[in-house]
């Protein structure tokens, strides 16, 4: 619903004082009407998805107004002036990011004829707040002797009952994840990396709190949440050493950075199709408890790689796994890939391979330089590994250079969520020095023949889901699909199993050189196993399989994939694979997010750079810029 600013929630008295406007010559005069007026403390909104507080105020005429606003005392950092004029529509997150400097320059450099204030109040029930406002009036953009000084206050009082949060944590973060596909979202996974100043996140790992926001009854509701990969800035805000040549000085009255920590935050979401939902991040809170959320996600197991047991004096080879409760994922032990899985609903119909060279599932990325060998990331013995294990996802990174090809580097992360049937899997190659190559390939998955009958996907080509008979098929023969296939699955209606993957995204740049990819295409093939890949280089499989492709050094190659498993359903075509179209849909239409944060006092009130030329900001002679 689209409608000028007003709530028709909760809104509580207030006692309003009335303008004293300064005339030029310093004289007080008295006005008719109150400054402010409709005072109320008001719940989070799509538009203003924090607690707030809301009054209109009451100019003499329409012109430029500049505003300063405190509470209790304090001056607000964080608030946004509107005029009535201004349609706000109460479904939608509004569209703007900006930092608290360049709020300030729209707001003063907009006439206002009706305007009312939005400011961010973290209020508590039963406590009274005294908010004063003071505000020049212009006629022009520029300050004049003829400006009208305003000043008002206002107190508003929470009711008790009415609670927003424990104020023993002291920060949030508001995040609006809306819906854009049509599909209901359950136990979505939200997953995304944010910012905070080091000193209010010391004990992230134990004090985040993720709280659903309710709009029908404006209540909170804890959500299972997770804080991992940690990483904390260590500059310090005085240590400007490097630009002391340029400005002949090291520190500024405002630092320009501060400590900083950045950590990946977790949680699954509810979110209606076409809708929005408000998710309040709250930390900060030294004496708190790290939660225990029941879940049904566990990772256990050593790292990928030869452990030697001191007992036995043998090589123990044990594999990491990840389970929740819907698939159980079983790592290779000395690659730390995926090399056994398990649809829990089909515990008798475990998939594997188990044949060629490391016998895994997973193969790519992967090269082909002659006369050195085809070597796989499947292929590792004792990668880099690192693993983050909670209630809300097991993640583990594995890396390295691919064996016997030390000029390129790979990587592979999994991620396992609770309630899901899938792997989210990201695979990374980086080449650092050129390459000649007769095959370069990546989202290669192998399968011992005899587990699938079947194999479908998505032609973009003829826009229709295609279906063949693996059992038909004599060996090595190929079925060439497009590149961007957008999903593809081996499955076995006997058995009542299968395996799907989704392409979500695929990038591939150059840093000293254009990306040199040549006939990329997508391709499944038979033999005593059966698999897929996708073929960056592959003149191997080329009529000209002599070839030789040089990779140019700085290369680099991205994938995100899903690998779903489940029931092909009855019937042919898209009817088989409802579900995995269903999560194909999903995957590839991730909810979107709108990030809020408070404004406080630390953060500069006019945006302060680095120039290369300090003499030249882009600024010089503006009329609009402020002191």
């Amino acid at each position: 619903m689209i409608q000028p600013y007003l709530m028709t929630r909760v809104v509580f008295p207030a006692a309003l004082l009335f303008i004293f406007a300064m005339a030029p010559g310093g004289q007080t005069v008295s006005a008719q009407s109150a400054l402010l007026t409709n005072a109320s403390l008001q719940y989070p909104a799509l538009p203003f998805p924090y607690y707030h507080f809301r009054m209109d105020i009451n100019i003499p005429h329409e012109g430029y107004l500049e505003v300063e606003v405190k509470i209790n005392g304090e001056k607000l950092r964080y608030f946004s002036l509107k005029d009535a004029s201004d349609q706000v529509d109460y479904s939608r997150t509004l569209v703007q990011y900006r930092p608290a400097f360049a709020d300030a320059y729209i707001i003063h450099n907009k006439k206002f004829e009706k305007p009312y204030l939005i400011g961010w109040l973290n209020w508590q029930e039963g406590k009274t707040y005294a908010i004063s406002v003071s505000v020049r009036l212009k006629n022009a953009l520029k300050k004049s002797d003829s400006d009208m000084m305003l000043s008002g206050r206002a107190q508003v009082k929470a009711p008790k009952g009415k609670k927003s949060f424990d104020p023993a944590w002291k920060n949030y973060k508001s995040l609006v994840l809306t819906e854009t596909a049509g599909v209901d979202r359950k136990d979505e996974p939200v997953d995304l990396t944010l910012a905070f100043y080091s000193d209010e996140a010391n004990t992230l790992e134990k004090d985040l709190r993720v709280m659903a926001f309710n709009a029908e009854n404006n209540t909170l509701t804890e959500v299972p949440s997770q804080a991992y990969d940690i990483k904390q800035d260590v500059i310090a805000a005085d240590k400007m050493d490097s630009v002391k040549s340029v400005y002949g000085r090291s520190t500024w009255k405002i630092p320009i950075w501060v400590p900083t920590t950045t950590a990946r935050i977790a949680f699954q979401a509810d979110v209606p199709a076409h809708g929005s939902r408000i998710y309040l991040l709250f930390h900060n809170n030294p004496r708190a408890a790290a939660p225990a959320y029941p879940s049904p996600l566990s990772a256990s197991g050593p790292a990928p790689g030869l452990t030697f047991d001191k007992e036995t004096g043998k090589v123990r080879e044990a594999p990491f796994v990840i389970e929740n409760d819907k698939i159980k994922v079983a790592l290779h032990p000395h690659s730390g890939v995926l090399n056994e899985l398990t649809l829990k609903s089909k515990p008798e119909q475990m998939l594997y391979h188990n044949m060629e060279t490391n016998g895994s599932i997973h193969w790519a990325p992967e090269a082909y330089p002659p006369p050195r060998p085809w070597t796989h990331t499947s292929d590792w013995m004792q990668p880099y590994f690192n693993g983050w294990k909670g209630p809300v996802v097991a993640t583990t990174l594995t890396r390295g250079a691919l064996p016997f090809i030390p000029e390129v580097d790979a990587s592979i992360s999994y991620k396992v969520y609770p309630r899901l049937p899938y792997i989210l899997s990201t695979t990374s190659t980086r080449v650092n020095e050129s390459l000649p190559v007769q095959a370069i390939r990546n989202g290669e998955v192998v399968f011992k023949r005899e587990l699938f009958t079947c194999l479908a996907w998505f032609d973009i080509i003829e826009n229709q889901v295609k279906t063949v008979d693996l059992d038909k098929m004599p060996d090595l023969e190929e079925i060439l699909m497009e590149e961007n296939t957008p999903w593809l699955s081996f499955y076995n209606p006997k058995t009542g199993i299968a395996f799907g993957g989704i392409q979500i995204e695929n990038a591939s740049s150059g840093l000293e050189h254009l990306p040199r990819i040549v006939n990329p295409y997508f391709y499944c093939i038979v033999g005593p196993i059966v698999y897929w890949s996708r073929a960056m280089n592959l003149s191997f499989a080329s009529s000209a399989s002599q070839l030789m492709i040089e990779v140019p050094k700085g290369t680099q190659l991205w994938e995100k994939w899903a690998y779903v498993l489940y029931e092909p359903g009855q019937g042919e075509g898209a009817s088989a694979h409802a579900a995995l179209i269903e999560w194909q849909k999903k995957l590839t239409n991730p909810l979107r997010v709108r990030l809020t944060e408070e404004v406080e006092s630390r953060a500069p009130t006019i945006g302060t750079e680095i120039y290369i030329d300090p003499s030249k900001t882009g600024w010089e002679g503006r009329e609009t810029r402020k002191d």
